[in-house]
């Protein structure tokens, strides 16, 4: 009987303590990019860089001779490994992202989904010096990365597997790496919510909701994140940072932090510790003028329906996210996809902050003389600084 009265108070205990832990987490800010740009992002004043760890769900292994286990294979691992020492040398912090090889989509079922948590575990031992977190996937909600959306019977499918999986994947690496953060989630900004259209998405809000009930059905005492990651594409793609999107849109964005807070409280009613969250992507293609594209590899044409914007105006609207998530109570940061810009205009983002690089530039350590920079660097380099700082003013 005394075991049966103590035990909920232990859990209320270490909910709270967990929770407190959380709120004094320092804030990050950068880009996600997995090119060579560590040296880069810290000439920004960036303090961590998110990259892309591409796993097939019959991975089980980052790295191993046993013919029991199928290993990342070598060559790749063998990028990532510059790539992380790099950044150490960098001083920047980095956040690897699991990210399932979109052919085959998320794992299914216990046996890959331990298997794809046994290479995050890995990586939290192989990189712990290096790395801010690890993070669980990208955008479970979203039909092109998971096509498993939706049951036969039109009931929501997609948050229920996810939150099967990154429950196993946070265990398996808070047993090897406890103070290690793990992130969640991922989300897409938006969502269809409709099971009669085969390519629907679903909504940030549906899938949170949905995410929570699986959560409670488990019977889970422990958290499966410490952070939540949303990311805030805006829609059309030239729309400034502060537009809302109030009920009924279940659209999120990073002016919408007030629903997304509401639609976390449902993690309280499931008797865990809310999540902060983190606005881990967003960006804004911006035109590329004529005079860059010579001796640089930009090639194709976006397509008319991309909406664009200048350098002066992605530079303007990064720096008022970066603020914008600086003075969010419960926000985490805020980071950019891309440092660089992807050269093939007809298929990938331009929404770095530098120029496609000519040959001279890639991978060199003279980034200053080797790359080309938008107008949009000065500014939201200023805005990164002011933040890492803690000088950013709010109001």
């Amino acid at each position: 009987m005394r075991k049966a009265a103590i035990l909920p108070m232990l859990v209320a205990a270490w909910l709270a303590s967990s929770s407190s832990a959380a709120q004094q987490q320092q804030k990050v800010f950068g880009f996600m990019d997995d090119g060579p740009v560590m040296s880069l992002a810290a000439q920004t004043s960036a303090s961590v860089v998110k990259r892309t760890v591409w796993i097939a769900p019959t991975n089980n292994s980052w790295d191993s001779t046993d013919p029991r286990f199928v290993s990342v294979p070598l060559k790749y691992r063998e990028t990532i490994d510059q790539n992380m020492a790099a950044a150490k040398a960098a001083g920047v912090r980095v956040i690897l992202e699991l990210y399932p090889v979109i052919q085959y989509g998320l794992p299914r079922g216990p046996s890959q989904m331990r298997g794809t948590c046994d290479v995050a575990k890995d990586l939290a031992v192989r990189y712990g010096d290096v790395l801010y977190g690890i993070e669980i996937g990208v955008e479970p909600n979203n039909y092109t990365f998971n096509r498993h959306q939706f049951n036969p019977d039109g009931t929501n499918a997609s948050a229920a597997n996810y939150e099967q999986w990154l429950a196993i994947c946070y265990d398996k690496v808070k047993s090897v790496n406890p103070s290690l953060t793990v992130i969640g989630g991922s989300l897409a900004s938006s969502g269809e919510d409709d099971p009669h259209k085969p390519t629907s998405s679903t909504s940030p809000v549906l899938f949170i909701q949905k995410f929570c009930a699986a959560l409670t059905a488990s019977g889970r005492i422990r958290p499966v994140m410490n952070v939540l990651d949303m990311h805030s594409y805006p829609n059309p793609e030239d729309q400034s940072p502060d537009v809302q999107h109030p009920y009924p849109s279940t659209t999120i964005t990073i002016a919408d932090s007030a629903k997304l807070d509401g639609a976390l409280d449902c993690f309280t009613r499931a008797g865990l510790p809310k999540p902060l969250y983190i606005w881990g992507e967003g960006g804004y293609n911006t035109v590329i003028p004529d005079s860059m594209k010579h001796g640089r590899p930009y090639r194709g044409d976006k397509p008319a329906s991309v909406p664009l914007v200048d350098a002066a105006t992605q530079g303007r609207y990064i720096a008022e996210e970066i603020q914008m998530a600086y003075c969010q109570p419960h926000s985490l940061g805020f980071i950019n996809f891309k440092l660089v810009d992807d050269p093939s205009l007809s298929r990938d983002w331009q929404s770095g902050l530098v120029y496609a690089p000519g040959k001279q530039g890639r991978g060199t350590s003279s980034a200053r003389a080797a790359y080309a920079f938008k107008q949009s660097w000065q500014p939201v380099q200023e805005a990164l600084a002011q933040a890492g700082s803690g000088s950013m003013t709010c109001g």
